[in-house]
């Protein structure tokens, strides 16, 4: 939301050739989060130009400055194996929880309700990570969620390997 004041600028990072494909995601998913997420134009070069030696490839990214270093930011996230929603729930101050397994996600739905209520967060809940914000933006109480979240799922996990 919101055209981000300040002039568009323009900038290149360098990315190796196999991480382009990370930024990029399945279907183009990861680049369109990134995009959506940011504000931020991202652009890939097609394909290596002849001549082109080393593995390096510019990626431009155009937008106001703040939009352009919170894309930086996220693609960091995303070339070490985030997914772009989580890398910018956590620089918008939610607190994350990763690779939860489906049969914890689908008891986590459950209590969602119960969770929020009680700390006073909003949880986000996504295939394999549930993202959670604290209402008055305190990340205190978004990690007191969480650890409630982690014991509530510790629960299960024993129940089920009885």
């Amino acid at each position: 939301g919101g055209g981000g004041g300040g002039p568009r600028e323009e900038e290149s990072i360098e990315v190796d050739d196999r991480d382009i494909g990370r930024i990029i995601g399945r279907g183009g998913a990861n680049i369109r989060d990134l995009q959506d997420g940011t504000g931020c134009r991202i652009e890939t070069p097609q394909r290596k130009a002849d001549g082109e030696e080393n593995s390096l490839r510019q990626v431009k990214l155009r937008g106001t400055k703040e939009q352009i270093k919170r894309c930086k930011d996220a693609i960091s996230g995303v070339l070490m194996g985030d997914e772009p929603k989580d890398v910018l729930a956590e620089i918008d101050g939610a607190v994350l929880l990763k690779n939860v397994d489906s049969m914890s996600m689908g008891h986590l739905a459950k209590i969602k309700a119960e969770i929020e209520e009680k700390h006073a967060v909003t949880l986000d809940l996504d295939a394999r990570s549930a993202r959670i914000w604290a209402k008055d933006g305190n990340r205190d109480k978004a990690f007191e969620a969480k650890e409630a979240i982690e014991e509530a799922m510790e629960d299960i996990t024993t129940v089920e390997t009885l």
